[in-house]
């Protein structure tokens, strides 16, 4: 039976991870050995060179005759026309009842491929690289091409088999010298040095057991180089074998043929002649034969290994996408602009792990690092990024601080664990079988400790952020933990954690969306919370099958419109920093950094929104975005297309967004740049358990580059709060975190030209106390923004209006003008029948009172400023105050009050003040 909302009809995700799975990353094509039926066909593109051969209709009746003939000819393309008759680069037929092998190496391997497949003759289909292998830098190119060429579903014998035995050499090509296209070891520049040969190595290795993950690899060491050699020196094979051993003690598994040694005592009998490194045919015989005899061992060693298999490679990365588009996104991230985001995030890694960590948590910054190092192996294949990735996520799975301390803070705890579940999803195919063993039982000892208990410190309430971090985290490490060895094969321990998380996880999403989305004071924690819970659900989605959008609609069908409220309330800044702006209603602050839930976004948001979500994205983006600390540019490596249409929210009505439960009205005037406006109306009238924040029935503003009006920030005190006061004797220290407001009425008007908004209530202690706000943008006032407040009360005596303190203050007659560093200015001026009683007085106040840890001051600019600057107009109960706002250099329209009938011109324009 399907509860709309819930997910108790889903069984849960089924896990894989068995024999014959197809592997992302690989380039060949495996049968699966599971139901998939709720994933996508695998397409895979062609990369054959000029010609391509198609099948006409009319031939199709005769494919089984030409079928031989078209592989064959694919193949022949692929080989270079000089080779074309050399028997160590014959077509191989394949012989599905015998085991494959593949032979990859330089011209040492050419020469004895064909005594290889004549020892082996009958026991292995034996192939080779369609050409020299050359450098180590070309291994994977090449790989990639070969492969990719023959397992092309166009021609009628394509590859569908998997490799048994790699047995591959590299390092001749790498340690010669060439100047000008010559071989010049006098003058000459080295291919590679030792230390890339080695990265090469690694990132080789990461390939195939990637590509062929089940299959076995054996190494061959560089044959000798003689004394007078052309283009190289003697003894260098010898130690760049020696380089090519260290990297290997890090793979235990791969099988090392040392053809060196083999060959060493017998270099001057078989060398073709003085200083050439190649071998006659007695030589390149002996060698085959060598070779041949190591490949049968290894064939053999897989027969038993088969009888009593000590390991099963999982199907990873699964966490947010297909097979099929995992290998859309690696070829995607070589192309522009997507080639620069990922440049740049591997710059600021590297960077990060050279010079060390400078959070006042570094183990956050280990799992973050942890994850994204492993989205760079996943999207590159490059060895180093997996090392990393498992040297940060050691140090994770070693901390006694957080991650083996079950009542440590538990929100520290659940990114640790969303970072190690990420970084062993990403780096699955780099990291050894023990390294991946120890991080698999790490993660579900994390993972019970995270489902069991946040810590002393934790708010428990289902509202709360903590449970969203909470529940959000074990759902994904749930999705990507692997069966313990002693897995029985009936019920997997993860299912029963994944059950619950998902259950107790719409259960908090139900207390803090309302019917237009997330609720519209908590768009900051609704960023932080949902940097856990959309993944999440992103991964399950991923996981079931779904079509876009689904997760969301069955598991959060409020939350729907989040993106709307978030988009119509955030301004980004000036591109100094990547911090963007955004209305600090309730407890929270003016800074937000969205990114993240808008490449989300493009991967879980329904279809229909995603030219919105797309333009919004890009808006957001800024050159340092890659060097964000927690890497949150990885969500848009994955989803940003640059084909994907982009739409202007404005046509889609988001210039304005209402939360009726709460009473939240946001007006807009464009969404443009740095410089858009938008002004925010709060009366609060329902509260959502999160820190409390009292403010009720309150205003904020941020335009033209700038934070405006702001609030008290993560407090419970009154004083820093944008409001109506009484006399100081009779202020609340504290306010009521049970006040609620009421949002009596509103109206938008049309094309973001503002509207008003009417409302009551207080938790300042004022009685009686009922505002309205009046928002217009037309150009007709002479300014970029007018912005009416009036107000009425019993003992109202002081309107405060919070300001960051590097806005400068200039006192008025009639009001003040504030200055933004960037020189646009904000005017306020009290309506002439509130003038008798109008004074200013003005305070400086910690922003976010005493939570100093978490307040560190509101960042603008690149700096970060403490506090805030209290400006008190005083009153007699009511007052009306206009508010305009001009960019630098423009002055300020003139004003005409109605006493009369209550209402204000402002340039042109006549503004309702009730």
């Amino acid at each position: 039976m399907y509860i709309p909302g819930r997910l108790t009809d889903l069984p849960p995700v089924p896990r894989v991870g068995m024999p014959g799975t197809w592997h992302p990353g690989s380039f060949l094509i495996f049968i699966p050995s599971f139901d998939r039926s709720a994933m996508k066909p695998r397409r895979i593109r062609t990369l054959l060179s000029s010609t391509r051969l198609y099948l006409s209709v009319g031939l199709m009746a005769v494919a089984s005759v030409l079928g031989a003939a078209l592989s064959e000819e694919a193949w022949r393309e692929l080989v270079r026309e000089r080779h074309q008759d050399w028997a160590a680069f014959a077509y191989v037929r394949n012989n599905p009842a015998l085991p494959n092998v593949l032979i990859y190496g330089d011209s040492i391997s050419i020469a004895y491929t064909p005594r290889v497949r004549d020892k082996l003759q009958e026991k292995a289909n034996v192939y080779r690289i369609h050409t020299n292998g050359g450098e180590s830098a070309s291994f994977v190119p090449k790989m990639k091409l070969m492969v990719e060429t023959m397992t092309d579903p166009g021609l009628t014998e394509p590859w569908e088999f998997q490799w048994d035995v790699v047995h591959f050499n590299v390092g001749l090509h790498d340690l010669k010298y060439f100047f000008e296209g010559k071989l010049d070891k006098e003058r000459g520049t080295q291919i590679a040095s030792t230390e890339a040969y080695q990265n090469n190595l690694r990132a080789i290795i990461a390939y195939l057991r990637r590509a062929a993950p089940e299959a076995t690899l054996v190494f061959t060491t560089t044959t000798p180089v003689p004394e007078d050699s052309d283009g190289r020196f003697a003894g260098d094979a010898q130690r760049y074998n020696q380089a090519a051993l260290e990297v290997l003690q890090a793979y235990p598994e791969v099988v090392i043929n040392d053809l060196y040694s083999f060959t060493k005592p017998h270099q001057q009998s078989w060398w073709t002649r003085p200083g050439n490194v190649h071998f006659v045919e007695q030589g390149f015989n002996a060698q085959g034969d060598e070779v041949a005899r190591i490949i049968e061992e290894a064939l053999e060693s897989r027969k038993s290994a088969a009888a009593a298999p000590e390991e099963q490679l999982a199907d990873h990365p699964r966490a947010f996408l297909s097979p099929e588009a995992w290998n859309d996104a690696r070829r995607k991230v070589q192309t522009s602009p997507y080639r620069d985001w990922m440049e740049s995030m591997k710059a600021s890694l590297r960077s990060r792990i050279q010079n060390g960590f400078e959070y006042d948590r570094p183990q956050y910054e280990w799992a973050w690092t942890a994850a994204n190092c492993g989205l760079l192996f996943a999207l590159t294949d490059e060895a180093y990024w997996a090392e990393q990735a498992w040297q940060l996520s050691d140090m994770v799975i070693d901390d006694k601080v957080f991650t083996q301390d079950p009542f440590s803070f538990g929100l520290s705890r659940a990114a640790l664990l969303q970072g190690l579940a990420l970084a062993y999803d990403f780096s699955y195919h780099g990291w050894t079988p023990a390294q991946r063993h120890r991080a698999n039982v790490a993660l579900y000892d994390l993972m019970v400790s995270v489902h069991t208990t946040m810590g002393h410190s934790a708010n428990y309430s289902t509202a709360s952020n903590w449970m969203g971090v909470r529940w959000g985290s074990v759902l994904l490490a749930s999705l990507l933990v692997d069966p313990p060895p002693e897995f029985d094969g009936r019920h997997e321990p993860a299912d029963a954690f994944q059950w619950d998380s998902r259950e107790r996880l719409v259960s908090h999403i139900a207390e803090n969306t309302f019917s237009n989305g997330w609720n519209g004071e908590s768009l900051g924690y609704y960023s932080y919370n949902w940097s856990f819970i959309a993944p999440a659900l992103w991964a399950l989605s991923n996981q079931l099958g779904w079509e876009q959008g689904r997760a969301l609609q069955r598991f959060a069908p409020e939350a729907i419109n989040g993106l709307h409220g978030l988009a119509t309330a955030t301004v980004i800044q000036d591109g100094t920093n990547r911090w963007a702006l955004k209305p600090d209603l309730s407890d929270d602050n003016p800074n937000s950094f969205p990114i993240h839930l808008f490449g989300i976004g493009l991967g879980l948001y329904p279809i229909e929104q995603q030219p919105y979500v797309r333009w919004f994205h890009d808006y957001l983006w800024g050159a340092q975005d890659g060097a964000h600390q927690r890497g949150w540019n990885k969500f848009s490596l994955l989803t940003h297309q640059a084909n994907q249409r982009a739409i202007n929210p404005a046509e889609a009505g988001w210039l304005n967004y209402h939360d009726p439960e709460q009473g939240n009205a946001l007006f807009r005037n464009r969404f443009q740049d740095h410089e858009d406006i938008v002004f925010a109306y709060t009366a609060t009238a329902t509260r959502v358990r999160g820190h409390n924040g009292p403010d009720t029935n309150t205003f904020r503003l941020i335009g033209l580059g700038t934070p405006w009006i702001i609030g008290g920030g993560r407090t419970g005190a009154t004083a820093g709060q944008t409001n109506l006061f009484p006399i100081p004797a009779q202020t609340l220290e504290k306010g009521n975190s049970r006040s609620l407001g009421i949002l009596s009425d509103h109206h938008f008007n049309l094309n973001g030209t503002g509207g008003w908004a009417r409302g009551s209530g207080s938790q300042t202690g004022v009685t009686d106390h009922e505002r309205f706000v009046a928002v217009n943008y037309d150009p007709a006032t002479g300014a970029a923004g007018a912005f009416l407040v009036a107000d009425q009360s019993t003992n109202g005596e002081r309107l405060r209006i919070c300001t960051p303190e590097f806005n400068k203050l200039e006192p008025q007659a009639d009001g003040f003008i504030l200055t933004a560093p960037n020189g646009a200015t904000l005017r306020a001026r009290v309506a002439p029948p509130f003038l008798d009683a109008f004074k200013i007085e003005t305070q400086t106040l910690r922003y976010g009172g005493t939570t100093i840890r978490n307040n560190s001051g509101i960042r603008f600019q690149g700096e970060r400023y403490p506090n805030s600057l209290a400006i008190d107009l005083y009153c007699q109960g009511d007052i009306t105050v206009l508010f305009t706002l001009q960019p630098a250099g423009q002055p300020h329209p003139g004003l005409e009050w109605n006493a009369q009938d209550g209402r204000v011109k402002v340039g042109g324009r006549w503004i309702e003040t009730r």
